[in-house]
């Protein structure tokens, strides 16, 4: 007997298409499975730092070139909270080891007007991380006689361009399905943002100046936006702090 699949109506045909071949590379076994995933992920995002830490173990655990891909993508978004675009666009020449800087070749209004410019590598315990994905590259291209100028370089096809957007959002997904864990690589910008303004408010400033923001008044409402959805878990955890008398009414009712 043939069992109907149903695809939800917000997928569109190219998304599909995306999810066919998750299907076909065995990240999912059936639409709707991934349909399920799906749904789950929209729901549960990165707001601790206990899930950015299964997200580090999960992608620690993956092998071959998928993984060194993921390592390299999601440290590099997590240490300099830049976009999605500027860090799949990163040239080599771009990731400044000695100075633990990394240069923002493509920012978002680039030729209108925003230039490229230099954000500081933010978590010194991770460096390694990324000059550990500078030489996994180095090797993996070696071995297929391939050379490029670019991080995340597309050996697919053109050894001149970089690894597409779609071709990212694959590579990722199996990330989520490994961890169960729903992200995207722009995830890690605000979560980033949330933990060092979190851990102390006085890092606003610095925040906005490493998210490049024209002036702190947008940081401030991106934040506020990243908070909206924790308001009940934060006043909960005040709430069991505080010490509030019963109520004459309820030593009645006991």
């Amino acid at each position: 007997m043939t069992t109907n699949i149903i695809v939800a109506p917000r997928f569109t045909p190219k998304e599909i298409e995306e999810i066919d071949f998750a299907i076909k590379s065995g990240y999912f076994k059936s639409r709707t499975e991934f349909v399920r995933f799906s749904t789950k992920s929209q729901i549960e995002r990165i707001s601790k730092k206990e899930e950015i830490e299964i997200v580090f173990r999960t992608i620690d655990e993956m092998r071959g070139w998928n993984g060194s891909l993921a390592r390299g993508m999601i440290h590099l978004a997590f240490q300099t909270l830049a976009r999605p675009g500027e860090i799949l666009a990163a040239q080599y020449d771009d990731i400044d080891m000695v100075g633990k800087r990394f240069y923002i070749r493509n920012p978002k209004g680039a030729g209108s007007y925003a230039a490229g410019q230099w954000v500081d590598m933010l978590r010194p315990g991770f460096y390694a991380e990324i000059d550990c994905y500078i030489g996994e590259g180095e090797v993996y291209l070696r071995k297929r006689g391939r050379t490029s100028i670019y991080l995340f370089p597309n050996i697919c096809g053109d050894i001149n361009t970089f690894y597409s957007s779609n071709a990212q959002r694959r590579i990722l997904r199996e990330v989520s399905h490994r961890s169960s864990i729903g992200f995207s690589l722009k995830t890690f910008r605000a979560a980033g943002a949330d933990l060092f303004v979190s851990a102390d408010l006085t890092n606003l400033y610095a925040i906005s100046a490493q998210l490049r923001h024209s002036n702190v008044g947008t940081t401030q409402r991106y934040y506020a936006d990243i908070k909206k959805g924790q308001i009940r878990q934060q006043l909960g955890d005040t709430y069991e702090k505080i010490e509030i008398p019963m109520s004459k009414s309820s030593d009645k009712k006991e």
